[in-house]
């Protein structure tokens, strides 16, 4: 009587690049649409047509495939002089049209938008935010200024790029949503030059001390 052989324990069945690829394709999609909290490993390894003891294989836990996916494409020590190259009135416009330029591919998009998601429900996901993003290059970028407050500088900006990305990506908010990129970067450049340049409080209000 013949019997089938037993499988001997090793690695899973299809653990090569080509499981990976799509693991992590499949991932980066379902982060994208529904944030951190939403998919399963199991939902992910379906979509993506592999056992679910791949994704654990290749990743790990949630947690770490979340961060690898979500990984920007972005190489800041490169992006940070092309910033810089040229003088401090244009840096604004440069910037801008870095970050129009960056929503407008696809892969990207998806990207910051699963961790734009992620972050607004999620402390770990929103920690990567800040550490990818403002504290990889914003800050440096407003301190190789030599402006008062980087720190602050950068938040400011955070909160108009992240604000613009909702709006234009999530919410779908018209006439934003279908405007052309260059428009938006046209648009985003003088708010980005002010906090990055300008006098943070010129105009504002002065504040009252309570009797």
């Amino acid at each position: 009587m013949s019997t089938s052989p037993r499988r001997r324990p090793g690695r899973p069945t299809g653990s090569d690049g080509s499981a990976r690829a799509a693991i992590a394709s499949a991932a980066r999609r379902q982060f994208s649409a529904h944030g951190f909290d939403g998919p399963s490993l199991r939902g992910i390894a379906v979509e993506a047509g592999v056992d679910p003891s791949l994704v654990k294989h290749h990743f790990g836990d949630k947690q770490r495939l979340f961060l690898t996916v979500v990984d920007l494409p972005v190489d800041y020590e490169v992006l940070l002089p092309r910033l810089l190259d040229g003088p401090d009135s244009g840096i604004g416009a440069r910037l801008a049209s870095t970050v129009a330029g960056l929503f407008s591919d696809e892969e990207t998009r998806s990207r910051l938008l699963g961790l734009l998601r992620a972050a607004s429900s999620h402390a770990e996901a929103a920690a990567v935010l800040r550490e990818r993003i403002t504290d990889g290059l914003l800050e440096p970028l407003a301190a190789s200024l030599g402006r008062d407050e980087p720190r602050l500088r950068a938040a400011m900006v955070m909160s108009q790029v992240v604000g613009m990305a909702v709006a234009r990506h999530i919410v779908e908010l018209e006439p934003l949503a279908e405007a052309d990129a260059e428009e938006v970067a046209r648009l985003l450049a003088p708010v980005l030059q002010h906090y990055l340049t300008a006098d943070l409080f010129a105009g504002a209000a002065p504040t009252v001390a309570k009797p």
